[in-house]
């Protein structure tokens, strides 16, 4: 029987709603393993498989003063904890990763208050490999744009097992800081959204690119369209969630587990 262990952040709730929303029975060959943003981004892939978080309690984010090390562990779908069990590279057939933003994530390829410009291929795929993004954001904690050791250790160390999702874009119209100012220069100046256009493909392109070629780099999986803003920079508002610009209700994650399973489990 094939194992999957979904890996991420706060995001893995929606993750899980989304299955619940599809087929929760399909939830039977997962084990899941979140913690919250903060504590995310101290895990360790170690040298023997194991994926470990650290006896530390962050003081960034954690208003419960929680210990990573006792918080991290492997759950089932209904959050039942396996107790002294963290999850090992080596039991899985697929890893999939929801946390750290998606690669259309423009702050990826655009730095704040610039003009948009064509990327190139080698350039993209530099990106999709970059574990930077441009900090001059005002608005915007910068967990949000933090792409976390793990993720990297990951795609480097068993890169044919991992599914990297991501977390979705912000939501429609209300994320003011760098989303909206970017719409707004698109919108206003043809050629810029002509580019942009090209750029989004080309990144598309690319990923179909590491999915043909999955035995040599991770596979990346990028949200359907119909989810999207016509410009790919932010969700679409009808999938709105109450708790936050960063996170989308269960209909996304439903169309999003939707195509995974359709992809990789089913």
């Amino acid at each position: 029987m094939s194992k999957f262990l979904a890996l991420g952040s706060s995001q893995l709730g929606g993750f899980l709603k989304g299955f619940r929303l599809f087929d929760e029975q399909l939830t039977e060959n997962f084990d899941f393993a979140a913690l919250w943003e903060t504590g995310f981004g101290h895990l360790n892939l170690e040298p023997d498989g194991y994926i470990r978080a650290p006896d530390l309690v962050p003081k960034l984010n954690n208003p419960e003063k929680r210990n990573l090390q006792r918080a991290w562990a492997i759950r089932d779908a209904f959050g039942n904890k396996d107790l002294g069990q963290v999850p090992c590279i080596h039991n899985y057939q697929k890893i999939f990763i929801v946390a750290s933003p998606c690669k259309y994530f423009a702050p990826f390829y655009y730095a704040k208050n610039s003009i948009p410009s064509l990327l190139s291929a080698s350039l993209l795929k530099s990106c999709f490999y970059s574990w930077q993004v441009d900090k001059q954001f005002e608005a915007i904690s910068p967990w949000h744009f933090r792409v976390s050791p793990i993720v990297r250790q990951l795609t480097s160390r068993c890169p044919e097992k991992v599914v990297f999702i991501g977390a979705p874009l912000p939501l429609e119209n209300l994320e003011k800081g760098y989303f909206e100012g970017l719409r707004a220069v698109l919108k206003h100046d043809k050629s810029l959204k002509d580019i942009h256009f090209h750029n989004m493909e080309s990144i598309r392109c690319l990923c179909r690119q590491f999915h043909s070629q999955s035995g040599n780099s991770y596979d990346v999986f990028l949200p359907p369209d119909e989810l999207l803003c016509d410009l790919k920079l932010t969700t679409r508002s009808m999938y709105a969630t109450k708790s936050s610009v960063w996170h989308a209700g269960p209909e996304y994650w439903q169309k999003i587990v939707a195509q995974i399973c359709k992809l990789y489990v089913v």
